[in-house]
């Protein structure tokens, strides 16, 4: 099969697997007919768990057609990763270098960061112990928008459940606003969304979509910096916290993120 003929000559290579339901759109009736694949979850579930064995220490990225549903997703998740980890018994696995539990929220780590961690928050300048600071430039995918910023070589940053962060999975760290500089020709290139409060100023660039700093409810003092939005080499190790984003009321005021836009 081809999956065997992978497996024997392409070890160096990652494998996407996107697979299709084999069904058809019927105008008329609005609904799919002639289906001669998998699209129910536990059977895609099943048939995920056999590409993975077959495929073996190849690696492997599994997708699915637009028939595939959240449903689907958590029964291949259940059938293909291993369960959550026991924090208290078991250390967290290392990949590529970097140590992350199984969680959706941390596919952001790749092999160009520094180490990350994740860690229960500790005292210090701002919530963090490291008070050398660097200046990390970044910007957005297009370029129109770029900054330099003043912050630690250790970062701490936040990963919210809130209704935007969810979406946008975005993971940022919290700064002064006096410790942001924009690019001389980036301003006429951004533009702004709020809901709710108003409070959130969630800045972006016009072009590309990508945010990659953005004025926070938590911080309306400071800026929260998309961590990813960052060229490499100036940043040695990550912290991530996890902000409850979601009751944000009852989370914000033990939670220490105000005191990161403190000069």
């Amino acid at each position: 099969s081809l999956q065997q003929v992978i497996k024997r000559h392409r070890h160096d290579r990652h494998v996407v697997l996107y697979p299709n339901s084999g069904e058809e759109w019927d105008g008329e009736a609005r609904c799919w007919v002639h289906g001669t694949g998998c699209c129910d979850p536990a059977s895609f579930a099943s048939a995920a768990q056999g590409w993975r064995a077959t495929l073996g220490p190849v690696p492997c990225l599994i997708g699915g057609c637009c028939r595939t549903s959240p449903d689907t997703i958590a029964a291949i998740r259940t059938a293909c990763l291993p369960p959550p980890l026991d924090r208290a018994t078991q250390p967290p696995p290392t990949h590529h270098g970097f140590t992350f539990d199984w969680e959706p929220r941390t596919t952001f780590m790749d092999k160009r960061r520094p180490t990350v961690r994740q860690k229960e928050p500790s005292g210090g300048v701002g919530g963090s112990k490291d008070t050398q600071l660097a200046e990390h430039r970044g910007r957005c995918h297009c370029g129109k928008v770029t900054f330099t910023v003043c912050a630690p070589e250790h970062l701490v940053v936040w990963d919210c459940n809130c209704s935007i962060c969810v979406m946008k999975r975005n993971v940022h760290f919290v700064v002064p606003k006096s410790h942001l500089d924009l690019g001389p020709t980036s301003a006429p290139h951004l533009t702004t969304y709020t809901f709710g409060s108003h409070t959130a100023q969630h800045l972006f660039c016009r072009h590309c979509g990508v945010v990659p700093f953005y004025q926070p409810r938590s911080n309306p003092d400071g800026y929260a910096i998309t961590v990813q939005c960052l060229e490499p080499g100036t940043v040695k190790d990550v912290e991530v916290r996890h902000f409850d984003g979601e009751h944000w009321e009852d989370f914000i005021e033990g939670s220490g993120i105000r005191g990161f836009s403190k000069e």
